[in-house]
């Protein structure tokens, strides 16, 4: 019989007190795995890939360029993109008679509402959305910039990143940009 000196006096004390140890270690170990999943890992953070494609159509075809925008939330907490602030702005170059190698300014000519029929985007989700620009230019380089502004159930907890900044909306804002070359031809790429 196993003898014990002081108030434990029981099997059953001794292993209650072990099975509360146990129950301690446990609830440890998985705090700590929470918090390296969830806030090292920045698993329920959210991240968005936007990729713009451009194609300018030939007059007979109603003219204009034909922009493509895909957005996939790689992350996996649910987004919803703000109609304040989502756009896609279009600009051409200001002087077109630029010596090389000078930097080239662009004068903006349009801005266009993005994403107003979604709602939310969910994780793993690709929604694209297709725009027709009509343009005071035809066949020259145009700049297209995408501006997302969304908010995720923790906004104000995203820290911001090189291509991601805090926004005074209470969300945050991703910027992707492309120039579209009188040549480009739009081709559907899934996002992987």
């Amino acid at each position: 019989m196993l003898a014990v000196a002081g108030p434990l006096r029981t099997v059953s004390d001794v292993t209650d007190i072990v099975g509360t140890v146990v129950t301690a270690g446990a609830v440890l170990v998985g705090g700590a795995w929470a918090y390296f999943r969830f806030y090292k890992e920045r698993t329920y953070r959210p991240r968005i890939d936007v990729r713009i494609y451009g194609q300018w159509l030939e007059p007979s075809e109603t003219g204009g360029l034909h922009v493509r925008v895909e957005v996939k939330n790689i992350g996996n907490a649910v987004v919803y993109p703000q109609e304040r602030g989502t756009a896609l702005t279009a600009a051409r170059i200001a002087d077109p008679i630029v010596p090389a190698p000078m930097a080239v300014t662009w004068e903006l000519v349009g801005a266009y509402p993005l994403l107003a029929q979604h709602d939310w985007i969910e994780p793993g989700e690709i929604v694209t959305e297709d725009l027709l620009l009509r343009l005071p230019v035809h066949r020259q380089p145009v700049r297209v910039e995408a501006q997302l502004l969304w908010k995720w159930h923790a906004a104000k907890r995203a820290a911001p990143t090189a291509a991601v900044k805090t926004d005074p909306i209470d969300g945050t804002t991703v910027i992707e940009g492309r120039i579209v070359r009188p040549d480009d031809v739009l081709s559907y790429r899934a996002i992987d």
